[in-house]
């Protein structure tokens, strides 16, 4: 296979490489980029580096220009590589290239070690892809793991590197806690893993989070999910019962179901929550304790509490037939066992009766007669039997019944009327029916009847004769009066007549009777709609006959209103106008008319004053008013730091809408910044209070404030904006050389250095200035023939360098970087400059080791927690308080 190198030339980029053979072995084509590159015992690190830094051109047939034959030839007569190139021809070329003036014979390294799990190499070492023999890598542990083992660094020696001696464990956040009526599913505690907690049968997680997760600082997540109980609702309740629950009705609580009396349960007494938060079964139900038809008693029946269907404690009254008396309880009650309780008997006697107002011989005492008995009774003062006969009974046998005889219903002991008061009644407007009462016995209801005098009238104005009746004063005392109130004979004034377009209400014409004269609708009597007169002692009546005259409410007078009507017909009862309201008014109602009533009076109509809606609620708008109604000001201000866009000020108008729209508040913004070429800004944002920050792009330099800010004078706090010039490489010169471009070298410029007469240039010729402002590599320098090269750097550590000349036989002395130190003392740090047998230069092997300096760990704090685990020069910990 041919083989072709890539590699870079002006600023170019290569692409690929192709088939270097490196004693024999061939390797596949690599992006000239790949990072997968790294040096070893075939490929030389020099190569590598140079490889690795891009640009690439393929040539064909010949070594690549602008020095690289050079660059090659360099690694000396005795180097070890050979690189094979095609010719046009197709023809394989060998060429032999010895690395010694430029490349010095590759060293044995280590490759990037790799990282125990949860664990990364330290940052500083981020972009190192090899380490030389002696330098020392560091780990440190991925957050949420904790360090485990003695050391957290290795050192590459003799091309391997050291044991690792520790582990990064995941950090245990400890017991999750426990839930009240639950538990937790989960086996680990450590970072990353979650625990998932379950409630019991009857009880829920309270809210959305049932788990907890052990988080990188060592703690649990969220609060211990709470396990409440599940609810059921009110249970329901039953007719004719009750229901007894507890205060809390949650998960597995009983209620219990009571019938009232006289009803029984049917379904289940108890019902249980259960973990679904549903009753158990359903309410039960009360239903009526029922008994059978009351039974039959002989010479009796039941009076009282008859019915179709009879429940528990229904009662039923018993009574006997006359001449029977019971025996036994009058009323039967319907028991809880569905059963009547005894119901009683009738045996036939005479009972002891009493006949009302009057007094009984002896042995009366007695509550029943035999027969043969016999009983005798007198009307008791003030009382009297119309028929004025003895009265005595006797107990006589009527079949299988006793009663008394004669029946004691035809004896009857009435009572008598006080005498007729005939003072009351010697008056000339009376004449007598029957004559005058004088001698006469009266008893209850009887009565005296006379009529009214020629001229008069009683005052139910009937020509009947008026009785005065002897009737008890009221239902509760019984005492006999004669009725003086219900008879009054008065003067009679006859009928006044019936008025024009009216009527004459009322149906008395008897003295001090009241008559009402009422004109028909549309009609009024001196402005009246209705007059009254009254008939006098003499016969007369006090206003004689009137006329009823048209009704006219004349022209409407209602505020800020105007009405139609002109002429006085306009304005005659029941007449309607339309009127309107003045501008800045409007109706109360949906109709405009009103109509003349028979009062004279026009119907309800009112204009009130328009009102116009405050404005809506608008961010950073302020407005101010009294009053909205017709005529009304309102003024509207903005909040601080915006300003006002339209008008200040509005009047409430007639048609309900202000004279000008709500204006709006615009955040006051400054002008838009003016950005020269390269300058960028990181908020276009122009408002008051705004602060923007000013960057370059990238290979420019903020020459100026890096920041402004928008004033509430709607101006920027810097005058002018800051610029961006181009990153400059400074500190070019060599000592005895030049390079070949001028000053300022602005970036992504190439530089080409060359040494004076006797002199020898040591590193790369051709290097870059970088948009950051330094140099792609390490600047060049030039030396004297027969002298050293510079001092090789060594990890941690660097060269005290007083003169340049490094001639045969001078020393120099390394020292350790700050923050680090000799690994092994007691050791020379120093090298010499030697020549070689063959007449070359060069220096001895550095001998120092320069490691971290290490910290004790720190201090144990109560109740704190420590953050972070690199306790090596440089580094910070620190403690956080506990919760609580």
């Amino acid at each position: 296979m041919c083989a072709v190198v890539l590699y870079p030339i002006n600023t170019e980029r290569g692409t690929e490489l192709r088939c270097f053979a490196w004693r024999g072995d061939t390797r596949g084509v690599v992006s000239a980029h790949d990072r997968s590159l790294e040096p070893g015992p075939d490929l030389p690190l020099m190569l590598v580096k140079y490889l690795k830094r891009g640009h690439a051109r393929s040539h064909t047939g010949s070594l690549a220009p602008h020095g690289t034959e050079k660059s090659l030839a360099a690694m000396g007569p005795k180097s070890k590589y050979k690189l094979k190139m095609c010719s046009a021809s197709g023809l394989e070329l060998l060429g032999l290239f010895v690395l010694l003036t430029i490349i010095p014979q590759a060293k044995a390294a280590c490759e990037r070690p790799i990282a125990v799990q949860h664990s990364s190499l330290h940052p500083q070492f981020a972009r190192q892809t090899s380490f030389e023999n002696g330098q020392m890598a560091t780990f440190r542990c991925n957050t949420g793991y904790s360090v485990k083992g003695r050391t957290y660094s290795i050192k590459c020696d003799q091309n391997k590197w050291s044991p690792i001696q520790f582990s990064c464990e995941p950090k245990n956040c400890g017991f999750p806690g426990e839930s009240e009526h639950g538990y937790w599913d989960g086996e680990a505690f450590t970072f990353g893993m979650d625990v998932r907690f379950v409630c019991n049968d009857g009880y829920v997680i309270a809210g959305k989070q049932d788990y907890r997760t052990c988080q990188a600082d060592g703690t649990w997540s969220h609060e211990v999910p709470v396990c409440e109980p599940v609810k059921c609702d009110t249970p329901e309740e039953v007719e004719n019962g009750r229901v007894s629950f507890p205060s809390e009705l949650d998960y597995d609580s009983i209620v219990t179901y009571h019938c009232n009396q006289g009803f029984s349960l049917i379904g289940n007494k108890n019902r249980r929550c259960n973990e679904k938060g549903v009753w158990s079964d359903s309410a039960p139900a009360c239903k009526d304790i029922k008994c059978p038809r009351p039974p039959l008693v002989k010479n009796g029946q039941a009076m009282e509490g008859i019915k179709k269907e009879y429940i528990m404690n229904d009662k039923v009254v018993y009574q006997c037939e006359t001449n029977y008396v019971l025996k036994g309880s009058t009323t039967i009650t319907c028991l809880q066992s569905k059963l009547w309780s005894e119901p009683p008997i009738c045996e036939p006697v005479c009972k002891k009766e009493q006949i009302e107002n009057a007094n009984s011989n002896e042995g009366y005492e007695r509550e029943y007669f035999v027969m043969g008995n016999q009983l005798q009774f007198t009307c008791k003062t003030g009382f009297a039997d119309k028929k004025q006969v003895m009265l005595s009974t006797t107990c006589t046998q009527y079949e299988d019944k006793a009663d008394w005889f004669p029946l004691l219903n035809t004896f009857k002991c009435e009572k008598l009327c006080p005498p007729f008061p005939t003072h009351n009644y010697q008056d000339s407007r009376i004449e007598y029916v029957l004559g005058f009462p004088t001698g006469k016995r009266f008893f209850m209801h009887d009565y005296v009847e006379f009529k009214c005098a020629e001229g008069y009238k009683d005052i139910s104005e009937k020509d009947s004769a008026l009785k005065v009746i002897c009737s008890p004063i009221n239902y509760w005392n019984q005492n006999l009066i004669w009725t003086e109130t219900s008879f009054s004979c008065r003067r009679y004034c006859g009928h006044p007549g019936t008025p024009g377009h009216g009527e004459t209400i009322g149906n008395s014409y008897i003295e001090g009777a009241t008559l009402r004269f009422k004109c028909n609708l549309g009609f009024r009597i001196s402005g009246q709609q209705q007059v009254y007169t009254r008939c006098l002692n003499n016969g007369e009546w006090s206003v004689p006959k009137v006329d009823c005259k048209e009704v006219n409410c004349g022209r409407p007078e209602i505020t800020n209103t105007i009405c139609s009507g002109h002429h006085p017909s306009d304005f005659a009862y029941d007449k309607s106008v339309s009127c309107q309201c003045i501008p800045g008014y409007e109706l109360t109602v949906s109709n405009n008319a009103i109509r003349c009533q028979e009062n004279e009076r026009w119907t309800s109509l009112h204009c009130k004053v328009v009102t116009c809606n405050f404005p809506n609620e608008m961010s950073n708008l302020i407005y101010s008013a009294t009053s909205n109604t017709f005529g009304a000001p309102i003024t509207f201000t903005c909040k601080s730091g915006y300003q006002l866009e339209g008008f200040s000020s509005a009047i409430c108008q007639a048609n309900k809408q202000w004279s000008h729209p709500a204006p709006q508040c615009i955040q006051k913004k400054c002008k838009k910044i003016t950005l020269s070429e390269n300058l960028k800004i990181d908020d276009t944002n122009v408002n008051v209070g705004n602060r923007v920050n000013f960057y370059c792009d990238e290979g420019f330099t903020l020459i100026g404030s890096n920041e402004t800010e928008c004033l509430p004078t709607l101006e920027w706090s810097i005058e002018k904006a800051p610029i961006c010039k181009p990153v400059t490489c400074d500190q070019l010169d060599i000592q005895n050389g030049s390079f070949d471009v001028s000053l300022p070298v602005q970036f992504n410029t190439f530089i080409r250095y060359s040494c004076n007469e006797n002199y020898v240039l040591v590193g790369n010729q051709r290097i870059e200035c970088l948009r950051t402002g330094k140099l792609s590599s390490e600047k060049p320098y030039c030396k004297m023939e027969d002298t050293c090269d510079n001092p090789s750097a060594v990890v941690n550590a660097e060269p005290i360098i007083h003169n340049r000349d490094f001639k045969a036989g001078v020393t120099v002395e390394y020292r350790c970087k700050r923050g680090f130190g000799s690994a092994n003392e007691g050791t020379l740090n120093t090298i010499n400059c030697q020549k070689s047998p063959e007449g070359h230069f060069k220096w001895s092997e550095p001998t120092i080791m320069c490691t971290p300096i290490t910290c004790e760990p720190p201090g144990v704090v109560d109740n704190a927690e420590l953050v972070g685990d690199e306790v090596t020069f440089g580094k910070t910990v620190t403690y956080v308080c506990k919760t609580g």
